[in-house]
């Protein structure tokens, strides 16, 4: 039931998913070289408030889009279709969705990856070593099937990122709207709990992974996790000092999550390949990363660091 209504309310993201797994498209995540570091020698990746990422603009740009294309274009047509299905059911999701809203703003933390190329593999992308290599950058490539699982003992959710101006924006949500007007005897049919967890998240993720066009080419993909919402066993949140700033950060321990191993973050599964950037210490980098890796657990390290050779400018 639930692939059928994956594809009724997330088909966007329903097929950049599949597209990942026919691929077997691995992700990436630039940083520095020290925080690569952390990431490696500490077992765990933090995980920043939306009010801490780089543009913090980025949760109003896909909140006025939402809200535009929901007030001012399909909210008397959704409406309608919603209360054909159940009775004040388009009540009760706006309500639960306003409620919930200062959440997502406030206490919703997240983690950046990007799409990575296999004509990648040896030098990276030249961009992303600018954005957020600083002078000394790591790339940490990533096996994609912990984040294309159905199973999630974690409760942090992969999604990818849309790049969408406002007109595709609300053609994807008139689709969105067409399909649950196509299979309303489905939908009516289905717990009325399940309709409203599902449009309550179509809403949630529109906000927090829809970006402007211009980063397209970053490819990007949002682990969210949103603690007061969906809280995890596993993930501990803890006040830290990043660059001066004191802020709460959530920390995803890399190891085997739930008691049948899903997902598996351990480093050894997790990391597919180390790519030193530009540096001017390539050899030293690379000597401490493939000592790293072998410290936990990762069989023949040195196959797996890779230095770009990239000048340094």
């Amino acid at each position: 039931m639930h692939s059928k209504l994956d594809t009724i309310f997330f088909k966007p993201s329903e097929l950049r998913v599949n597209q990942v797994k026919q691929n077997n498209t691995r992700f990436v995540h630039y940083t520095s070289a020290s925080a690569a570091m952390a990431i490696i020698s500490n077992g765990e990746v933090w995980m920043r408030k939306t009010a801490c990422m780089n543009d913090t603009s980025e949760f109003a740009h896909g909140m006025s889009y939402l809200l535009k294309s929901y007030n001012e274009v399909f909210k008397s047509r959704l409406n309608s279709i919603l209360d054909n299905v159940k009775k004040e059911l388009a009540a009760e999701v706006a309500s639960r969705f306003n409620n919930w809203l200062p959440n997502f703003e406030h206490n919703t933390f997240i983690v950046c990856l990007s799409e990575h190329l296999d004509t990648e593999d040896i030098h990276g992308r030249l961009s992303m070593w600018r954005a957020y290599g600083g002078d000394q950058g790591v790339a940490i490539v990533l096996n994609n099937q912990p984040f294309t699982i159905d199973e999630n003992d974690l409760h942090a959710y992969s999604s990818p990122v849309e790049y969408l101006d406002e007109v595709e924006f609300q053609k994807q949500f008139l689709e969105m709207v067409e399909q649950i007007e196509n299979h309303i005897s489905f939908i009516r049919d289905c717990p009325t709990e399940t309709i409203i967890n599902y449009l309550f998240n179509v809403f949630r993720f529109s906000v927090l992974c829809t970006k402007h066009k211009a980063f397209s080419e970053e490819k990007e993909w949002r682990i969210v996790y949103c603690p007061n919402f969906d809280r995890s066993d596993y993930i501990h949140e803890q006040i830290v000092d990043i660059t001066g700033i004191p802020q709460p950060v959530c920390k995803v321990p890399l190891m085997k999550i739930g008691e049948n191993g899903t997902p598996d973050l351990s480093i050894d599964n997790l990391v597919e390949r180390i790519i030193i950037g530009p540096s001017s210490y390539p050899s030293p980098v690379w000597q401490a990363f493939v000592k790293l890796l072998g410290e936990h657990g990762v069989a023949e390290p040195e196959k797996r660091v890779i230095v770009s050779n990239i000048p340094l400018r």
